[in-house]
């Protein structure tokens, strides 16, 4: 996963609140997922 949080690629994303970034580390976290810096 593209981990572009500071500088997001997306053009309509949303922010997160710390929970809600939290709760989908875990869940990228439970499934393998492993980051990848942003360019």
């Amino acid at each position: 996963m593209l981990d572009d949080r500071a500088v997001p690629r997306y053009p309509r994303h949303q922010p997160l609140s710390a929970a809600e970034t939290a709760l989908v580390d875990g869940w990228l976290s439970r499934v393998g997922a492993e980051k990848a810096a942003s360019d």
